[in-house]
């Protein structure tokens, strides 16, 4: 194999180490290493491919990762709601991917807090994914569409923007 293998690790409370995933790729989950790294998980990629000699792995400083992920059931516009908000944060970097629809757990961008405190960092992150909310908007009438065009006997689900009633699901839309 030429180029990047990311292997996901998971640390229990046990102190025990888990594999979640194996990807030949840049991964996700070290997104902060263009932040945090002398050399990203990026740039090193290309070094490898390229055969050029690959770079120093070492840390600059700590960083944590809050991934920017769809809230909604169904496809709709892209709103990063709140988003102006956290630009003037000293050691926030915000990573939005350019997607221009967002469906429930689609990866929509990321943002990286720095800090030489990582418990710092922490809290930091922490109230930023409080304030980053429903990063997609879809009218009330386009999801009884959807919902109508997918199935006869849709269940009711549940949406964070509005409460829909079974007896809405199942009227006939018009």
């Amino acid at each position: 194999m030429v180029g990047l293998l990311a292997v996901e690790l998971f640390l229990t409370k046990q102190g025990d180490i888990l594999i979640n995933e194996v990807a030949p790729r840049p991964h996700n989950s070290g997104h902060h290493t263009i932040e945090c790294c002398m050399t990203s998980q990026f740039d090193q990629h290309l070094r490898s491919i390229l055969d050029l000699p690959l770079g120093e792995t070492e840390l600059i400083i700590p960083g944590i990762m809050v991934n920017l992920v769809g809230e909604n059931m169904i496809e709709g516009d892209v709103i990063y709601q709140n988003i102006n908000d956290i630009f003037d944060i000293p050691g926030v970097f915000v990573h939005i991917y350019g997607k221009k629809k967002s469906r429930l757990n689609r990866k929509m961008g990321h943002i990286t807090i720095v800090n030489e405190d990582i418990d710092k960092a922490i809290e930091i992150g922490k109230k930023i994914k409080k304030k980053i909310t429903g990063i997609s908007k879809i009218s009330k009438e386009k999801l009884l569409k959807e919902i109508k065009d997918k199935s006869e006997n849709a269940k009711i689900i549940y949406f964070d923007f509005e409460t829909i009633t079974n007896e809405e699901i199942h009227k006939p839309y018009k």
